[in-house]
């Protein structure tokens, strides 16, 4: 059985939030799917399929055939994000593996002398690969992943690079409810010429009921840790006949709310 999974629309509101902060890589705060962005980033917790490799590498475990995602967004002016992921299920370890990468281009930007004078145009570009791991040990009720990934970042002619990795864990209680914890982009910050800027680290944790015959809710609660800020978020999602689902959400901080929304359709594949 192969299961392909389609999101077709999501709205958001107040999308600036994606690029705040002043660290280095800023792209890899991005998120990599719809449904994230619909429910209000609120992803600890219930992240499946291969997008968790960039959000929660625990949730690949969930992954139960071989499944493929692919994103692309214009931000706003020439700047375009964009992601590819591909998993698979590895059943005698009761885990999955999964390859994905991400991108950011800005697009032509003016560069200008001292005296303000154009000289011309340059562009930034950064991207990262990841390869990630996740496992289901079903006698602890617990699912734990690791994601390891190389970045690069290029500045008109100056460029950068690093090693990085995320790991998480995503427990089920006898009560039906998912606590998620993730620990993203640790690393050493990339490097330019003389001058190192860390990587956007960030602690996630998060909880997700699925409701009998109702909707799937979450909670989350994420800390940037160089930003030295906290962001609270609330999402969900209700599926009609488990193929059209819509989603909801809300997203808080110190400096920023959003709300968020959209609809995505899921179609089997025998």
């Amino acid at each position: 059985m192969r299961r392909l999974s389609a999101t077709i629309l999501t709205i958001l509101f107040m999308p600036a939030a994606l690029m705040s902060g002043g660290i280095t890589a800023s792209f890899l705060k991005l998120n990599s799917d719809a449904r994230t962005m619909g429910t209000g980033n609120s992803f600890a917790a219930i992240s499946n399929g291969v997008n968790s490799i960039i959000l929660n590498p625990a949730g690949l475990s969930n992954i139960q055939n071989k499944e493929i995602a692919m994103n692309y967004s214009n931000l706003y002016a020439d700047m375009r994000y964009g992601f590819i992921g591909w998993g698979m299920p590895i059943d005698q370890l009761d885990a999955a593996f999964a390859l994905g990468a991400q991108y950011l281009n800005s697009g032509e930007m003016e560069q200008r002398d001292i005296n303000r004078k154009n000289t011309g145009s340059y562009t930034n570009k950064d991207m990262t690969i990841n390869l990630g791991y996740g496992r289901n040990f079903p006698e602890m009720n617990l699912n734990l992943g690791l994601n390891v990934k190389y970045i690069t970042s290029k500045i008109e002619e100056e460029s950068a690079n690093t090693l990085a990795m995320d790991i998480g864990g995503i427990y089920k209680t006898k009560q039906g409810i998912n606590l998620g914890l993730t620990v993203q982009n640790i690393g050493s910050g990339l490097k330019y010429i003389d001058k190192k800027d860390p990587l956007p680290l960030t602690i996630s944790a998060g909880a997700g009921y699925q409701m009998k015959a109702g909707p799937l809710l979450a909670l989350g609660i994420k800390n940037s840790v160089y930003e030295k800020k906290t962001t609270i978020s609330l999402g969900m999602e209700y599926s009609i006949l488990s193929a059209f689902n819509l989603r909801t959400g809300y997203l808080t901080g110190k400096d920023l709310s959003s709300v968020s929304g959209g609809f995505g359709i899921a179609i089997t594949k025998d």
